[in-house]
């Protein structure tokens, strides 16, 4: 019989076979653009094509990679991934080239042209229509401070910052620029609750909700620095003298500038002031937001934005027109930050054999049919060191001697190799064990496998075949020792000289013929039996979990195993157990002897 056995193969093997892991760090050029970049690999370099007006006076060219693509924003790729331009941008559209060594394997590569956010020791002001999304959600949040100066540029009702009036808002009194009112919890706080007298300098606004961040600031408002009674007329008629719990009852963004109506700004209630800084806290005391005065863009221009220490994000004007900022402030800190221009690309190749070229030059293109990493054809190309191969169906497919093949990772299905083949270019094999894939394995009378899996409801077994007899069994299984294996406790399809058997739970019959001669895929998916796709027979309304393992080539049946008079001539066999492949047959030539290889459990079934 075939039996099963642990066979792990070593650096050949596992090259030959079933590698895993790839690598393809190259490309011939194929362009892959996003926004108005486009990046080609180009042997060890990764050139990037700018167009003219692509970015300011600030800005700076970087590739980044890793094992996922980031995204366009280079605050979210690792400071190490990153690699600039070191020459000067020029105002024309023009190419780029930054040396792509290092990359690891796999990795996506991107192009980003930033712009440095300067951080400022001064303020951004926001007015009519003006107003930044924080992001932070009202009953998320369980406290904020915020420093700004109001410059009473209106005379109604403002939101300095909010999410909905009733849930969570700091506002200015209308008519009073030094009177505020705070809200929150759906619990109005009076008016005013807090105050200050001069508004010619910026005032700091905390207010802290169930937590004490260690500087005497307790559950509560204060006003630089110093804490402020509030009083708090609930429905009820009783007094809250302190807030708890999160800021605001809503899940509404809180805005900076305005509060939020559940659609946007709230309308007419924009804060025009000077802001320096606002920060949200978590239930610990800890930040989810720390924004800050920033500018971004042209040195002659720029754009006023708010820079976040937590996310390394800039946060801007989310309403209509320019926000101002403070012309006389100095730069603390430059960071780059991407402004408009980027582009992936995937580092990946896959070459697939067609033998279309000429066969005694591996390296002809002709013989090869590759795809980048999105699927995409590359004209012209064969596989170089760092190119997943796959050879389908290939006859005598040979290496000539004194060629380099260099592949990374090289995967052969259904063929059938030469053994006097030339692998010493493989990078990762060092001895060469005569293992070939085969286009089909006979298996002879009273052979089987055991899969060591048994079946159950939501089995499906996908078998190719090319039958050959009436008389073949292809594979089966039967917990049941009263004589009744045909239709009792049962799983297995075979070809049984009155026509096509299916057994299945407590259920059996046969499913017509299936033509002597010829190639077909059997499937028989939970019940359901079909011949190349085409249903032949149903079987419903069973729910079973068999004790033995399914065999093929043969039924496993208590009282012994039971084969057919004809040969099988196997091509493959898949097992999936409620969706999930468990096993992945394929004949291969281990040591001149013919067996099968379990591509899932990396296991050899062989004759012993």
């Amino acid at each position: 019989m075939l039996n099963r056995f642990a066979g792990r193969p070593g650096t050949a093997l596992r090259a030959l076979c079933l590698a895993a892991g790839a690598f393809a760090a190259s490309l011939p050029p194929a362009a892959s653009g996003e926004d108005a970049l486009n990046v080609f690999a180009d042997g060890g370099n990764i050139t990037v094509s700018v167009p003219a007006n692509a970015y300011d006076d600030t800005s700076k060219l970087y590739i980044v990679w890793g094992a996922a693509d980031h995204g366009a924003e280079i605050s979210a790729w690792p400071l190490a991934n990153r690699r600039a331009y070191a020459g000067t941008l020029s105002s024309a559209a023009a190419t780029y080239q930054i040396s792509a060594d290092g990359i690891p394997a796999g990795s996506v590569v991107r192009a980003i042209i930033t712009s440095d956010v300067r951080l400022i020791d001064g303020w951004v002001s926001l007015g009519n229509g003006q107003y930044v999304n924080t992001g932070i959600k009202g009953n998320e949040a369980y406290g904020t401070e915020i420093k700004f100066r109001y410059t009473g540029a209106n005379q109604s009702w403002a939101s300095v910052i909010g999410s909905k009036l009733d849930n969570f808002t700091i506002g200015r009194r209308e008519n009073n620029n030094n009177q505020f009112y705070l809200r929150y919890q759906g619990v109005n706080g009076g008016i005013p609750a807090f105050s200050w007298t001069d508004t010619s300098v910026p005032h700091t606004i905390l207010v802290k909700h169930s937590i004490n961040d260690g500087k005497g600031h307790v559950n509560g408002a204060y006003v630089d620095g110093t804490k402020v009674t509030l009083s708090f007329l609930t429905d009820n008629g009783k007094t809250r003298t302190g807030p708890a719990g999160a800021i605001g009852t809503d899940a509404g963004d809180i805005f900076v500038g305005s509060s939020n109506n559940g659609s946007g700004a709230s309308s007419g209630r924009y804060c025009y002031g000077e802001w320096h800084y606002a920060r949200i806290f978590d239930s610990s005391g800890g930040d989810l937001r720390h924004l800050v005065a920033a500018v971004r863009g042209s040195t002659s221009s720029p754009e006023g934005v708010f820079y976040d220490r937590v996310t390394g994000k800039v946060f801007a004007n989310a309403g209509t027109g320019t926000p101002g900022y403070d012309t006389a402030a100095n730069v603390t800190e430059t960071i780059p930050f991407t402004t408009a221009c980027s582009a992936a690309l995937p580092m990946a190749m896959t070459a697939y054999w067609t033998g279309l070229g000429d066969l005694a030059n591996v390296n002809d293109p002709a013989n090869w049919a590759c795809t980048n990493a999105a699927g995409e054809e590359v004209a012209g190309a064969c596989p170089d060191a760092n190119t997943i191969v796959f050879v389908r169906g290939a006859t005598n497919f040979n290496v000539p001697a004194g060629q380099s093949l260099s592949y990374n990772e090289l995967h052969f299905e259904n063929c059938s190799l030469a053994a006097d083949s030339d692998w010493r270019g493989l990078a990762s094999v060092v001895t060469f064990a005569p293992v070939y894939a085969l286009q089909y394995l006979d298996a002879p009378k009273n052979a089987y496998i055991d899969t060591g899996f048994a079946p159950n409801n939501n089995t499906r077994v996908v078998f190719d075949v090319t039958v050959r007899g009436t008389l073949e069994s292809w594979f089966g299984v039967s917990d049941d020792s009263s004589g009744n294996w045909w239709k009792t406790k049962v799983f297995g399809v075979s070809n049984d000289g009155r026509g096509v058997y299916s057994g299945f739970g407590n259920l059996g019959g046969t499913a017509g013929s299936v033509a002597a001669n010829g190639r077909h895929t059997i499937e028989f998916d939970k019940g359901v039996f079909k011949v190349d796709s085409a249903t032949h027979t149903t079987h419903s309304g069973q729910t079973f979990q068999l004790s033995r393992s399914l065999y093929l080539f043969a039924d496993n049946r208590p009282n012994g195993v039971n084969t057919k008079d004809g040969t099988v001539r196997f091509h493959s066999c898949q097992i999936y157990d409620n969706g999930t492949l468990v096993r992945d047959y394929v004949p291969v030539l281990y040591g001149g002897e013919a067996c099968l290889f379990d591509k899932v459990n990396r296991e050899y079934a062989r004759n012993i």
